[in-house]
Order: structure tokens, then C-alpha cells, then sequence
């Protein structure tokens, strides 16, 4: 918290084998959670709507507006993370969370998206 006191600074989060759903409107947050992929520890609000961060077995790609919704994949670089702050004044926030990486639930992101079945993204 120190860091925080003195200069401002944000959080990046390293993605590959964690990935994160990201949520921009009521239409993808009903797919989102239509295919159970709300159920997770660690859950951010974004300036825009939301970040849900589940683990990967294999490694995937960044897929952004996937299936044509205001919903992005991030699965490469990093994202911002909580409590991190943008020039606007707008801030990220845990609304659940963080956890470690172990604690987050395994997704499969299949790869063709038109043959997606729902509530089969989560091993079990």
C-alpha cells in the first residue's frame, strides 16, 4: 500500500495461464453467465463492466469480441488489475477476490465458438 501512497501506480496481472472474461454489457454478461463463467473467486470491475479470471490448462489466444459481443478473451500480455486508477479518475475494484492462481476454476475456450454447448466450459 505504500507504493500507492507516494506516486500512482497500477497493477498488471501476467496472463497465459490465468485468462480473463471480459464483460462489457448486459448482452455479454448474459451469455457469460449462461455459460457459468461468473462462477469464480476472483472477480474485478472494470471502468466498462467486468473481469471474471478463470485458469487454463493449455494455452489459448486473446480473442476480442468474441462471438461478436462487447466480450473479450485476454489470454496474452497482461491486464490491469485492481486497485489500480486511469487518468479519467475511473478505477478497477475486487469484488471478489484475489485468490491464487490454483483457487481459480479450469475453462476449456473452445476453439470453434459456433459448436459451444452451455455450462461445458468448467472441468469438473
Amino acid at each position: 500500500r505504500y507504493w500507492f501512497r507516494r506516486r500512482r501506480f497500477n497493477l498488471g496481472i501476467l496472463l497465459g495461464e490465468v485468462v480473463v472474461i471480459d464483460v462489457d454489457d448486459d448482452s455479454a454478461m448474459s451469455w457469460v453467465q449462461e455459460h457459468s463463467l461468473d462462477s469464480t473467486p476472483m472477480i474485478a470491475a472494470s471502468p466498462h463492466g467486468m473481469h471474471f479470471y478463470h485458469q487454463v490448462q493449455e494455452p489459448i489466444r486473446t480473442q476480442i469480441k468474441y462471438l461478436k459481443l462487447p466480450l473479450d478473451i485476454k489470454a496474452t500480455g497482461y491486464i490491469v488489475a485492481p486497485p489500480s486508477d486511469l487518468d479519467s479518475g475511473e478505477s478497477y475494484t475486487w469484488l471478489e477476490g484475489p485468490v491464487p492462481k490454483e483457487q481459480l476454476p479450469v475453462v476449456n475456450i473452445p476453439k470453434d465458438p459456433s459448436n459451444l454447448v452451455p455450462n461445458t466450459w468448467h472441468e469438473n
